[in-house]
Formats: structure tokens, C-alpha cells, sequence
């Protein structure tokens, strides 16, 4: 309809009318949970397939999940959120043991446990590196020269002249001072080092001794108020830290592993539910369509209220039945009444 075109009295009549009636029906809680209730059944008969294509499915969560970039002020808001959960005066008076159920620790740690051959492989892994093993001697050396000192310059020691005998001895037949000849022996040892350190670590590590170092450490800590956490965390750093660490996810989720796991997951996905109905699609995800329609009743009616109430919905409408009267082909039905 152009403002140009002449209206009639009549069908404005009919146009107000038709705004009273509809308004008064999505008013109508007992009109609105009908229509979800229709609307959930029908979907629970629908399959996957008639809803959504795959290739359909693919393009939205790309465009969700890839394309589609996080705001820096989401972020910073974020970060300050989080800042603020950190600091709450409840962290004072809620210890871990509030949140963490002391039975899912149990399966954890037996979980743990339970996992050795994961186990060894990290520590062969760790304690063949060459950070560990410079890390392992430069602390044996630390330590040896600290005892030897210690007992070296207790004068009432006969303990203490027999070493200062065996140092003379060894500096003089091999030209080294002790610490020297210390870190020559540890530096030609390396590989016998850690072979000795890997082989240690797995004994203290037994499938036993794990368990009990969760058991241990869960009695240790579950007492300890949430509020320790900044001990490890400076809550006044995260408005900056969040957007760092957003960096790192940005640049995988922008990468092709991405992109090639999230379209094979996807198809994987679709190709399994693709004859299923969305019924059981609920199910799968320990939902049920009495609860959806729950949900849209309760929201979706608090929706349509404000829309209704603040004008919004009637201009809206207005302007539709306005197209919808004065087309040709309504007119000429109305001439006929």
C-alpha cells in the first residue's frame, strides 16, 4: 500500500478489529500453550532431515563457530566478570568441598590410577628431556655441595676431617675441585641419570601410591576456602588475560584442523540422525518436548507480552493487514460480501 492510495472506512474498521483479535489471542496463556504444544508435537514427528539440511547445518555453526568473531569489549566484560566472581565476599566462606562432591574425587583419582601406561609414557617422555635432566643435576649438585660444606666447616666433627682428607685426596689425583668433579660425573652420567630418575618416578607413581596422593591431597585441601584461589590467579589481571588466551583459541578456531574436524564431526553427526526425529533428538540430549514447550511457553509468552504491550506488535501488524486488504485480489473478495 503506497500513501497515496485512498482508504476505506470499512476496512480500517476490519484492520482494527483484526489487531484487537490477535492480540487478545497471544494474550491468552491458554491459547499460547496450545499453539507450543501443536507446535513441539509436530516437530517431534519431523525428521532430522526435513527441517535442516546437512549442508545447511555446516553453514550455521561455521558461520557460528568460525566466521563469526567475538566483540573485545564481550571480552573485556568477560574478564571483568570473572574478576568480580573472584573477589566475591562468598569465596571467604565457601570452601572447595561446598562445590566438588568428595565421591566424584574418588572416581577421579581411581580413574587416575588406573591409567599407567599413559602414565609412563609422560614420564619417559619428561625425564629424557634436557630441561629435566639439566634441572635433576643442577639440584644434585646443589645439594651434595651443600652437605659436604656443611660438614667441612664443623671443625668438632671427626666425620668432618676424614672428608676434608677424601677432598684433598680427590682434588689433588684428579685437578678438580669437589663441585667440579661433581658436575663432571653428572654431566657424563646423563642418560644413566634419567634412566634412574624415570625408573624412580614410576615406583613412586604405582597405580596405589596415585590414588593415595589424590586422597591425601583432597583431605589437604578440601577445607581451604575458594578464596585461595587468588593465590594463583590475580583476579585484577583477567580484564587482560582473557583476551590473551582468546588470542590462542581465535587462531585454532580460524585454522583448517578446525575447520576439516568441525565438518566431520558434523557430517558424522547428521548422517546418524538425519532419519531420526527431533523427538529423539531431545531424548539424546536428556531433554523432552514437555520440557521445551515448558521453556517457550514461559519466555515466549513474556516476550510477546512486551511486545504487545509497548505498541511495537501493532504497528508491526498494522502495516501487514494494511498490505494484505487493499491488495486487488482482497478487495474484489470484499465486494462480494
Amino acid at each position: 500500500m503506497t500513501d497515496s492510495m485512498p482508504t476505506h472506512p470499512l476496512i480500517e474498521q476490519l484492520i482494527e478489529q483484526h489487531i484487537i483479535f490477535l492480540e487478545q489471542q497471544f494474550l491468552d496463556t491458554t491459547y499460547l500453550q496450545q499453539e507450543v504444544c501443536i507446535l513441539c508435537q509436530w516437530l517431534g514427528t519431523q525428521s532430522v532431515q526435513n527441517l535442516v539440511s546437512l549442508d545447511q547445518l555446516q553453514s550455521t555453526l561455521r558461520h557460528l563457530f568460525i566466521d563469526t568473531d567475538l566483540p573485545q569489549n564481550t571480552l573485556k566484560h568477560l574478564g571483568i566478570r570473572l574478576s568480580e566472581a573472584l573477589k566475591h565476599p562468598l569465596n571467604q566462606t565457601t570452601t572447595i568441598a561446598d562445590i566438588v562432591h568428595p565421591l566424584h574425587v574418588d572416581d577421579l583419582a581411581q580413574y587416575t590410577a588406573s591409567k599407567s601406561t599413559q602414565r609412563q609414557y609422560l614420564i619417559a617422555h619428561i625425564t629424557k628431556h634436557p630441561a629435566f635432566v639439566n634441572i635433576a643435576t643442577q639440584l644434585i649438585q646443589q645439594v651434595l655441595h651443600d652437605y659436604f660444606q656443611n660438614h667441612l666447616n664443623n671443625n668438632s666433627s671427626h666425620v668432618s676431617r676424614f672428608m676434608k682428607i677424601g677432598k684433598s685426596v680427590l682434588e689433588n689425583v684428579t685437578d678438580l675441585n669437589l663441585s667440579h668433579a661433581i658436575q663432571q660425573y653428572l654431566e657424563k652420567n646423563v642418560s644413566k641419570l634419567a634412566m634412574l630418575a624415570e625408573k624412580t618416578l614410576n615406583q613412586q607413581l604405582s597405580n596405589d601410591n596415585v590414588y593415595e596422593l589424590h586422597v591425601q591431597m583432597w583431605h589437604q585441601l578440601k577445607n581451604t576456602p575458594l578464596s585461595h584461589l587468588q593465590h594463583y590467579i590475580d583476579a585484577d589481571d583477567l580484564p587482560q588475560t582473557i583476551p590473551l588466551l582468546h588470542q590462542f583459541l581465535d587462531h585454532f578456531r580460524h585454522s583448517p584442523f578446525f575447520a576439516q574436524h568441525l565438518q566431520q564431526g558434523l557430517t558424522a553427526w547428521y548422517l546418524d540422525h538425519e532419519n531420526k526425529s527431533v523427538l529423539d533428538v531431545l531424548h539424546a540430549l536428556g531433554t523432552t518436548p514437555e520440557q521445551v514447550s515448558q521453556l517457550l511457553e514461559q519466555h515466549l509468552g513474556q516476550i510477546l507480552q512486551q511486545f504487545i504491550h509497548d505498541g511495537s506488535f501493532k504497528i508491526r501488524l498494522r502495516q501487514q493487514l494494511h498490505d494484505f486488504y487493499y491488495t486487488p485480489s482482497t478487495l474484489d473478495l470484499l465486494k462480494k460480501i
